[in-house]
């Protein structure tokens, strides 16, 4: 299954920062703009992930009004799924014992009482479907590596602040000035 477009920019992200901390320090200027184009790159990530994250919450916050509206409608189904037995039982309270169950289970409240129960069992099994968003938990996976990536250039110019070249020392090393 292809991923989002995101998830294959940030692995090249993630390939060149590589790559580029692979190389010689001492090839490198201390204000070296390949650096500052992959910040601008992570941080280009980092807003298209916040953009889907903050769509996917309010997708989620629809979700969750829904969620709520079924569990009150649940608890209605039951409620009146209760009410309708125990109205089917009334009704036929003073019949002879043997046939109390039988006139009750055969009457019109007891099926509209099963048919508030089946109600309740859809309502209930629709609400336990629900799962967290696979994309919303990935995006958030997503930030936290952009977070990290940026991390590790900041480390990195630290580590190599003095190895690296100056521009002046690299155009009189190329130019022999």
């Amino acid at each position: 299954k292809r991923q989002d477009d995101i998830i294959y920019e940030i692995q090249d992200v993630e390939r060149s920062i590589n790559e580029w901390q692979n190389k010689n320090p001492r090839m490198m200027l201390p204000e070296d703009p390949r650096e500052e184009i992959m910040r601008l790159r992570i941080r280009r990530i980092e807003e298209q992930a916040a953009l889907t994250l903050l769509a996917q919450r309010a997708v989620h916050q629809l979700q969750m009004r829904i969620l709520r509206f079924l569990v009150i409608l649940r608890f209605s189904m039951l409620a009146l799924s209760v009410l309708n037995f125990v109205a089917a039982w009334y009704y036929y309270r003073n019949s002879p014992n043997e046939l109390v169950f039988w006139l009750a289970t055969g009457s019109k409240q007891f099926t509209c009482g099963l048919v508030y129960f089946v109600a309740y069992m859809v309502g209930y099994v629709i609400a336990k479907r629900w799962h967290p968003d696979k994309k919303s938990v990935k995006f958030k996976r997503l930030e936290y590596l952009c977070q990290r990536l940026t991390e590790s250039i900041s480390d990195f110019r630290v580590e190599t602040e003095g190895l690296r070249t100056s521009a002046e020392e690299t155009f009189e090393a190329i130019w022999g000035v």
